[in-house]
Parts: structure tokens; C-alpha cells; sequence
């Protein structure tokens, strides 16, 4: 695994710690945590995180980043980083040379690169992924071919590794297994079913309630995505602002953040 030295940096306060890029034209993929985060798993290029980690405890937060061309001599570079964050002393620190490495029984790792990154572990002869970009298309069928369990939530993997979250709690966050359908074929089922009389309560609660979870993280990504939006409208009012002022006279030296 490459040293997180030159893709990214971190600064603590008394109780948490912020990860950010090194450079302009990096971003990565948030792909879960095991404590409390700024940001939701999602399918999203961010500059920075906030992690909120617990005393006494070795956290986990995975990220997969990209350095595109222009800050890396002509070629795009790639890194994935399964971030170990502890506290050391009475503040929290993360150690760029030092990663979170899974204990055996609990193994996980991230796979793939970029956009195609996944988040996966491995739990007795199963393989549960989370996979943004697939989550965002809802097209499961790439990865459950493969004998892959899609599950809807990143953390809940990266609190598996830590030994947070039991077998069952995995189980709970698939959204599509290998030759099964997915929860929104079953539920469209179910409701055929309930349409024709069938007693079939008990299942159509149960895949119900499948589809809010599943729900609650679409949202969090559509809030995420409006967050960074909003973000972007805000740099653009300053560069205009900035470049207003130059062609007005003004030459004062300042620096305008970049819109991509």
C-alpha cells in the first residue's frame, strides 16, 4: 500500500481529526468509517473529511484517491488507503505510514481503483462489497454475477473490520445477493401479491423496511451532492468576484480558489 504522504494530510483537535488533499487536483471516495464522519459513504469527490474517532479505540476510515495529470508529471496516479485514526495521548492522530490492518476473522480491504473502488470484507465463504458507483446506478448485476453481496452502507463493513458490527448487521445492509432479486424486485412482488388478496403482511413489512434503509442512504447521498454544489457556487462567486476587481484596477495580489 502507497504512504499517504503526497496524496494526503491531517490536522487534530482535541477530539477529532480532518484529512484532506495535498494538492488541487486531488479528490478521493469516501467509502465508510467506523466512527462518526462529516459525510456520508457516497459516490462524490471530496477535498476533506472530518473523523470523529473514539478514545481507546482503533478506527478505520477508507478512502480511495486519484491525483489527476497536472500535479503528477503527465500521468494520473491512484491510491486506496484503509486510514488507521487513534488517539495518542489525549488528542486523536493519524500516522501516514501506518495503516488499519484487519484482524484475522474479520479481514476486509478496498479493491479496485478510483470511480471502480469497492469496499469489501469477508465473512466465513461470503464476500460483501459496497460499491458507490454501483449503488448509484442500481445496477447490481455486475457484481452479484461474480458471487459479490451488495450491501447499501459502507460503515457498517469498516465497523465489521473493527469488530463493531456482527455478522448479522451485514447481513441486514444487502440490497442484492448472487441468484436472488434484488430488494426492489422483491418488493415489487410482494406488493403484487398484497394487491391480489395474498396474506403476505409479515413479508411486505419486512422488505419495507429493507427499501427505507436503503432510502435513508440514497438521500444522504443527494444531500452530500447539494452540499458540494453549494460549495462550488460559492468558489465561483469569489473568482468572479476576484476577476471583477482586476479588470476594474484593483491589482492587489490575491489568490482565487480554482473551479473545476
Amino acid at each position: 500500500m502507497k504512504d499517504m504522504n503526497g496524496y494526503l494530510h491531517a490536522r487534530n483537535s482535541e477530539d477529532s481529526v480532518s484529512l484532506s488533499v495535498c494538492s488541487g487536483n486531488e479528490e478521493f471516495i469516501f467509502l465508510g468509517a467506523s466512527c462518526s464522519a462529516s459525510v456520508q459513504p457516497a459516490f462524490a469527490s471530496l477535498k476533506s473529511i472530518t473523523i470523529a474517532p473514539r478514545k481507546n479505540k482503533e478506527e478505520v476510515v477508507a478512502l480511495a484517491v486519484v491525483a489527476h495529470a497536472q500535479e503528477r508529471r503527465g500521468s494520473v496516479s491512484r491510491a486506496n488507503f484503509l486510514v488507521r485514526v487513534s488517539f495518542s495521548g489525549e488528542r486523536p492522530w493519524v500516522e501516514p505510514d501506518k495503516f488499519f490492518i484487519p484482524r484475522a476473522g474479520r479481514l476486509g480491504e478496498i479493491t479496485g481503483e478510483w470511480s471502480q473502488a469497492m469496499l469489501s470484507v469477508r465473512i466465513e465463504e461470503k464476500t460483501f462489497v459496497y460499491s458507490p458507483l454501483d449503488l448509484l446506478g442500481k445496477d447490481h448485476a455486475a457484481l452479484t454475477n461474480k458471487g459479490f453481496h451488495v450491501v447499501c452502507d459502507g460503515n457498517v463493513l469498516c465497523r465489521y473490520m473493527t469488530g463493531d458490527a456482527q455478522p448479522d448487521e451485514v447481513e441486514k445492509a444487502v440490497v442484492a445477493r448472487p441468484n436472488e432479486q434484488t430488494v426492489f424486485e422483491q418488493l415489487a412482488e410482494a406488493l403484487e401479491r398484497a394487491k391480489r388478496g395474498g396474506d403476505r403482511s409479515n413479508e411486505l413489512s419486512v422488505k419495507l423496511l429493507q427499501l427505507e434503509h436503503l432510502h435513508e442512504t440514497l438521500r444522504g447521498k443527494l444531500m452530500l451532492e447539494q452540499d458540494r454544489c453549494a460549495s462550488l457556487k460559492r468558489e465561483a462567486t469569489q473568482f468572479i468576484a476576484g476577476a471583477r476587481s482586476i479588470v476594474s484596477g484593483d491589482y492587489e495580489c490575491r489568490r482565487y480558489p480554482r473551479v473545476f
